[in-house]
C-alpha cells in the first residue's frame, strides 16, 4: 500500500513538471511545432480544457489563462488529501 503512494507522488510530481514546462512555452513561443512543446499540449490539455470555464479572462485586448494555477493548486490539493488519509491509515 505504501508504495501505491510513493508512485502517486511520483506521478504527481510530473505531471507538475510537465505543466510548468507548458507555461514556459507558453511565455516563450505560444505556437511552436516543437516535440516537447507538442507533448506537454497533448498531456496537459485534457484536464486544462475544463477549466479554462472558470479561468480565462478578458481584460480589453489582454487574455489571461489562468487554468494551470487551478491545474497547479487542484493537483496540489489531491495529493495533500491522499496524503492525509495514508496519515490516518497508520
Amino acid at each position: 500500500m505504501l508504495m501505491f503512494f510513493y508512485i502517486f507522488d511520483w506521478a504527481i510530481k510530473i505531471y507538475l513538471a510537465i505543466l510548468m514546462v507548458r507555461v514556459v512555452f507558453s511565455w516563450i513561443s505560444p505556437r511552436s511545432f516543437h516535440p516537447v512543446h507538442l507533448f506537454t499540449k497533448k498531456a496537459t490539455e485534457p484536464l486544462l480544457k475544463p477549466l479554462r470555464k472558470w479561468g480565462y479572462y478578458r481584460s480589453g485586448n489582454m487574455i489571461i489563462d489562468a487554468s494551470p494555477i487551478f491545474l497547479f493548486l487542484a493537483l496540489m490539493l489531491v495529493r495533500e488529501l491522499v496524503f492525509s488519509l495514508l496519515g490516518s491509515l497508520k
